[in-house]
């Protein structure tokens, strides 16, 4: 969990506005808005934001193909 904006920024590029706009593809003014609550939500001292990662594991069965059924070589 991430009790700031500058803590999250690190690993959450949503709140980092270091990060270029090119990056980030949004309607015009909407990463400006967005980056502005995050501002506005930190100053205030009420964010919060958690990160889930999921990993999934499993095994293919012997005569499929790796990627999908398509072939590395």
């Amino acid at each position: 969990m991430f009790g700031s904006p500058d803590s999250a920024a690190v690993v959450l590029p949503m709140v980092n506005p270091r990060v270029p706009a090119d990056a980030w593809q949004t309607p015009p003014g909407l990463r400006e808005e967005w980056l502005a609550h995050v501002e506005a939500a930190g100053a205030r001292g009420d964010f919060l934001a958690v990160l889930t990662i999921w990993v999934v594991a499993g095994t293919v069965p012997d005569g499929l193909a790796p990627l999908g059924g398509i072939s590395p070589l």
